[in-house]
């Protein structure tokens, strides 16, 4: 419908931009309009590319401009987070503040009061929360994306106790969830007292088919595909090419994607050798995996998952959403990540091998794949496409994808970890100060909404609370409960309190503080995972260098064959791999010894950024100060990777692990050498741009040699 027709609804802040931007309200749009969008709770289940974003854009901008309070919005992932940021910063960013926080766990970013829109994850808005920021009083809305995440095993708890949290605290604030597919949102929407807005409605049709022999399968229709390939994706990729349109092939392991991308050659132009460039200098000593895809963009292929460096990944997406590049093989973490739509998506493994076994995908992995099919601005169609080697593969495939439903979701806040975390922390904030207490507050949650019998819940937290008291978290007084420092320290670092035990437990062995042992202590926390699978070779060699380090490591060694001695060793392992990073060995001698990619490592160093600097609270909290500067050193070298001796190098802006060794090597090792070190030694080393802006930090104003004025001024 036409928006000139909903002027009298809108106010006049929201009619005036979007008259701006679009003729015509979406279904879904339209529906949430005449609902209450304004002013009531909201669920919002459409499918992709039919227009929540902008139900979402019209509801902040009443808030924010209008209401003059603040509007948050939650998104799953952090690389979701920088692309609504960037978003909303082009749309908005003359209108109103608007501030990304997805960083530091331990903290309440009190600059964020200066922010009349601000986008978040659900594990940093949960943060914030628990640190108490001011001016979360002062929020009037709540975006929440991919809300049917409440029902994800690792997100979902989360997500519930904060909405929880919201609905309690701030009865006020308006709630609006979005999300493509829930297939129980009414069950959602009459937890949060919401309106429920459901749609079909697609801007660009979706036509799913099942490839067999050399015909793609849709409903009223086929399409014939030239056998020029073995593999049958690329028959489907070649097709779509001589089209001029892109495909997104989803597979199920990393190993698939790169090995698929590698075999297939496509095109190649100046763009793509550009990129493929690019690709390779992203590391200063580029890995096999780097110069794989490098080879790939250039034959106008690419693989896409999470062992790629995010500049990598960055580079890939700019590349398919400029139609530059043709194809990416990409694991399913890419459907519910950044926006990129393709013409035809290929599901290409329906099944996954998991914990021993091969096991179908669930329908709303499937279908949030097949969602991303479809380009506005290209096509007025796309094609989701599986592929069956039989006409009983396609039946099956029609009737359990095809024609299948999503399947429901269910609260995961039950889980012991979930309930362990989440209860401390309301614990420790004083939301929860006795037993009644806690049972008024499930009694609030989806969980509760769900299931109307408390009875397993109960006999649950009971469980906990005596195992919070018993490791000093909590004290309980006949029905009152109340925090230890070491509780609410706890709480604050979002450590699960069974991990913060373990952390706090390495602190008892005094006679030495050592990285081996320091980095085992943190990856043997819950917080770690996934920690390096063990193989065969492993209990052979792996225990050779456990043997030697066994008595550095801070943990008691568990009793043989258990499940705790499995664990131990897995976490010696990955404590090994990060020994070699800090060794300054490069991420291909790391590939190669421990099969673990460049994004891993980056992705580990965070992890144990975050455990090490909660060991070092915690540990000052027990009266450990001994830890303190071997921790500290510690999180400096896995942060850059560098061996003990490069500490007083690193330190400065520009200055990584190669760098700060060719100084180290060249004799330029501490800050005194380094301010008697001739200009044009550094340059020599490090390049003009660098070896000034080296100086410039180590000298002072008032002894500023001439040479750096000089150069300044060129």
């Amino acid at each position: 419908m036409l928006v000139q027709k909903f002027e009298k609804k809108l106010s006049k802040t929201v009619y005036e931009h979007v008259k701006k931007n679009i003729k015509k309200f979406t279904p879904p749009q339209q529906t949430a309009i005449e609902q209450g969008l304004f002013d009531k709770n909201m669920i919002v289940s459409s499918p992709t590319a039919s227009g929540k974003t902008l139900i979402a854009e019209m509801a902040f901008l009443k808030t924010i401009l209008e209401e003059e309070n603040k509007a948050i919005y939650i998104v799953p992932l952090r690389s979701l987070a920088f692309e609504k940021h960037a978003e909303f910063k082009e749309k908005y960013g003359k209108k109103m503040r608007i501030m990304l926080s997805t960083g530091e766990l331990d903290a309440s970013d009190e600059w964020l009061g200066k922010a009349d829109l601000i986008i978040t994850t659900s594990e940093k808005m949960d943060s914030l929360i628990r640190h108490g920021a001011l001016w979360i009083s002062r929020v009037g809305l709540v975006v929440i994306d991919e809300i049917h995440l409440l029902g994800d095993q690792t997100r979902g708890a989360t997500l519930e106790v904060l909405i929880s949290r919201l609905k309690e605290s701030l009865p006020k604030t308006r709630i609006l969830g979005l999300s493509a597919t829930i297939k129980n949102a009414r069950e959602l929407s009459d937890w949060l007292k919401a309106k429920l807005v459901e749609s079909d409605y697609r801007p660009v049709k979706l036509n799913e088919g099942i490839l067999l022999n050399n015909k793609i399968h849709f409903e009223k229709e086929q399409k014939i595909i030239n056998q020029n390939y073995e593999e049958q994706s690329y028959n489907i990729i070649k097709n779509s090419h001589e089209q001029g349109k892109q495909c997104i092939v989803f597979v199920s392991s990393r190993r698939r994607a790169e090995s698929l991308a590698s075999k297939l050659k496509i095109t190649t132009n100046k763009q793509l050798k550009e990129t493929s460039l690019k690709t390779l200098k992203t590391l200063q000593r580029p890995t096999t995996q780097c110069k794989k895809l490098s080879e790939c963009l250039i034959n106008g292929t690419a693989f896409h998952h999470a062992g790629l460096l995010q500049k990598q990944k960055t580079l890939i997406e700019h590349a398919f959403r400029n139609r530059i590049l043709p194809v990416i093989f990409a694991t399913p973490t890419l459907a519910m990540g950044v926006d990129l739509p393709a013409f035809r998506v290929i599901i290409r493994d329906l099944k996954r091998y998991a914990q021993g076994y091969s096991d179908w995908i669930s329908v709303m992995e499937y279908k949030q794949c097949a969602g991303r099919a479809g380009r506005p601005k290209y096509a007025d169609y796309g094609e989701a496409i599986t592929i069956a080697n039989s006409e009983d593969m396609k039946k099956t495939i029609t009737e359990k994808f095809v024609k299948g439903k999503v399947e429901e979701i269910y609260s995961q806040l039950s889980a012991e970890p979930n309930l362990r975390t989440h209860l401390l922390s309301l614990i420790a904030q004083s939301v929860i100060r006795t037993e009644n207490d806690v049972m008024k507050f499930f009694e609030q949650t989806f969980y509760a909404h769900q299931y109307s019998d408390l009875t397993t819940m109960n006999s649950k937290i009971r469980n906990v609370l005596i195992q919070l008291e018993k490791w000093n978290f909590i004290k309980i007084d006949g029905k009152k409960l109340t925090p230890t420092k070491y509780g609410i320290r706890t709480a604050q670092l979002y450590l699960d309190p069974r991990s913060a035990k373990t952390l706090m437990n390495s602190t008892k062995n005094e006679e030495e503080i050592n990285e081996i042992g320091l980095l085992h202590a943190c990856n043997m926390t819950s917080e770690a995972k996934p920690l390096l699978r063990l193989t065969r070779d492993d209990y052979v060699e792996l225990a050779e260098d456990f043997m030697y380090d066994r008595e550095k490591l801070l943990l008691t060694e568990p009793t043989p064959n258990s499940y705790e001695a499995n664990k131990f060793l897995q976490a010696y392992k990955t404590a090994r791999m990060m020994e070699y990073w800090i060794d300054e060995k490069t991420e291909q001698q790391i590939l190669d010894e421990f099969k673990t990619s460049p994004g891993d490592i980056r992705a580990k160093t965070l992890k144990l950024d975050w455990l090490l600097y909660s060991m070092k609270e915690l540990a000052t909290l027990l009266g450990k100060k001994q830890f303190i500067t071997p921790i500290n050193n510690l999180r400096t070298r896995i942060k850059h990777g560098v061996k003990k001796e490069l500490l007083p190098l690193i330190k400065y802006k520009g200055i990584g692990r190669v760098r700060a060794r060719l100084l180290f090597t060249s004799g330029i090792r501490t800050t005194r050498e380094l301010k008697k070190a001739n200009f044009e030694v550094l340059k020599r080393l490090l390049g003009e741009k660098t070896a000034l802006k080296l100086k410039e930090q180590v000298e002072t104003k008032d002894s500023k040699p001439n040479y750096l004025n000089n150069y300044s001024q060129k």
